[in-house]
């Protein structure tokens, strides 16, 4: 339980503010523990970080695998899930935030980040290889959302990210 509390509040905490916007004081404030607690769980901040990019990567990975149907729908719906992950411009996805500040993490997490990249452009592939309408390869199509985040979170509104995105959604409308 403490594991799993420490690893949502510390996602939480870097998608909002970054990774080094909190410490394993304001993790054990926070939950009510002791800062031994939270270094028995996660001796350094480098495993607490692999853990979170191992954690979140399963879990948004899992998610896409269940986006069945037809391309068009599954792209629309990982278009909508990266917006929800912006949380209405307050988040960033953990793999933007950490993969904007590489030079912050461990070369484990960074491997990691490079990972969850590679593999959410490789379901990508196939969704847009089967879509003639949309001209954009999958890593564009990748840069596109997470660049949209930032510039949501920058702003700290909604409304960068759907003008970012409309005219790829736009293309999704067009008949095949």
């Amino acid at each position: 339980m403490t594991r799993q509390a420490l690893l949502t509040l510390a996602e939480d905490l870097s998608r909002q503010n970054g990774f080094d916007a909190f410490s394993y004081a304001d993790l054990s404030r926070a939950l009510g523990i002791t800062k031994a607690a939270v270094h028995h769980h996660f001796p350094t901040k480098a495993a607490l970080a692999q853990a979170l990019v191992d954690d979140y990567s399963t879990r948004v990975l899992t998610e896409l695998a269940a986006l069945n149907g037809h391309p068009a729908d599954q792209l629309r719906r990982f278009v909508a899930l990266y917006r929800a992950a912006s949380a209405d411009g307050t988040r960033l996805c953990l793999c933007v935030a950490y993969g904007a500040m590489p030079a912050r993490q461990s070369e484990a997490v960074q491997g990691a980040v490079a990972q969850f990249h590679t593999d959410v452009t490789a379901w990508l592939t196939p969704v847009t290889a089967a879509l003639p309408a949309v001209t954009l390869p999958a890593p564009a199509l990748l840069a596109l959302v997470e660049g949209a985040q930032i510039m949501a979170r920058a702003a700290g509104t909604i409304a960068p990210f759907d003008a970012a995105t409309q005219p790829l959604l736009a293309q999704l409308e067009t008949p095949v």
